[in-house]
Formats: structure tokens, C-alpha cells, sequence
């Protein structure tokens, strides 16, 4: 049996902004929001929390069922960078 499909998959977004700073001893300050693996549409797996990426046991007894594998983790994070 062959299965083909497809989808769209947000696997990281990142908004940044530079705040420069003239008087002090730092040159400015870069702050960011990064969000990883927001977001995905995959027609079967709508509402399951199983990422398309994974790799799906293909023992007689579970086929088709994922296992063995972690799944994808949404993850949000803060970045802040000095340049001096």
C-alpha cells in the first residue's frame, strides 16, 4: 500500500528588533522572539499531535502507528544579542 501525501508545515518564525544605542559602551541591542515547529496541515492527521516528519512503525502488528520516535516539540524562546 502506497500512500501519498503532503503538507504545510511552519517550522520556525522569528521577529527581531534592533535598538541602537549611541551614548554607552554598547553599540546597540538585537531582541528576538523565536517560535519552533508552530504550526503544520496534514489532511489525515488533523487534531492527532502527530507530526508528517516522523517515521511510522512499519511492524505487522502497530503499522501505521508512530513509536520509537519523539515528536516534534513546539518550542518558544527569547534571544538577546549586545553588540559592543
Amino acid at each position: 500500500m502506497t500512500m501519498i501525501t503532503s503538507y504545510i508545515m511552519l517550522r520556525e518564525l522569528i521577529f527581531s528588533y534592533d535598538f541602537p544605542l549611541k551614548t554607552s559602551s554598547i553599540a546597540g541591542i538585537r531582541l528576538s522572539l523565536v517560535g519552533r515547529n508552530l504550526w503544520y496541515i496534514e489532511e489525515h492527521m488533523q487534531g492527532l499531535g502527530i507530526s508528517p516528519e516522523s517515521a511510522p512503525n512499519t511492524s505487522a502488528g502497530a503499522q501505521g502507528l508512530e513509536s520509537l520516535s519523539m515528536p516534534a516539540t513546539r518550542t518558544y524562546g527569547l534571544n538577546i544579542k549586545f553588540s559592543f
